[in-house]
């Protein structure tokens, strides 16, 4: 339904960007009048002109919501500086999306290297990820598996990612049970795709 749209985005970890960008194509899409293909995400058409407003509502707060003022970041910065786990990984996440920030890889990583030393499992997963997916960082399953395996027990997407590396053996040899056990963890701390992967 659109209310599950409009909840999506804060049940996305570190790493969603992306999901945050299709959910806002779709709601632009259909703000334009077009057909979205995808089933159960808006209502019927119908219901044009109030659907129409609240697509181009959301979008909209969906691109500003996350906006930091120039102060902000430079307190972010000081507050990653000063060894604050939780500011690192958030300026890391901001470095690789370019937000309100330039973009920059390779700093991105340091920061969330430094969160992932100190022991933050957002940071720990973020590196994960990154190992996993190639983008930042030279590919590497097994290192990305080794980084999902330590942050597991306390990150929901860490054990989803776990299980994805154990179903697509990935970084390890292929185990379908391991896969549904960190899928399982996973749902249980509020991953719905997790719980979507244990269902099948």
């Amino acid at each position: 339904s659109f209310f599950h749209a409009v909840r999506m985005p804060y049940k996305m970890p570190a790493g969603s960007l992306p999901a945050t960008r299709f959910v806002i194509v779709r709601l632009f899409t259909a703000a334009a009048g077009r057909k979205v293909k995808t089933p159960g995400l808006f209502m019927p058409d119908h219901e044009q002109i109030m659907h129409r407003s609240l697509c181009i509502l959301f979008a909209a707060f969906l691109m500003s919501h996350d906006a930091l003022s120039a102060d902000e970041i430079t307190e972010l910065q000081a507050r990653a500086k000063g060894g604050d786990a939780k500011a690192q990984i958030d300026l890391a996440i901001r470095l690789r999306d370019g937000k309100g920030v330039t973009k920059d890889d390779a700093g991105a990583m340091q920061w969330a290297h430094k969160a992932a030393d100190a022991g933050n499992a957002e940071a720990i997963d973020f590196v994960g990820f990154a190992f996993l997916r190639g983008a930042m960082v030279k590919r590497h399953p097994a290192i990305a598996f080794g980084y999902f395996k330590a942050a597991a027990n306390e990150s929901a997407q860490a054990a989803f990612n776990l299980g994805q590396c154990y179903f697509g053996a990935q970084g390890t040899e292929q185990d379908i049970p391991q896969a549904l056990h960190w899928w399982k963890k996973a749902a249980e701390r509020g991953s719905g795709r997790a719980a979507a992967c244990a269902a099948m």
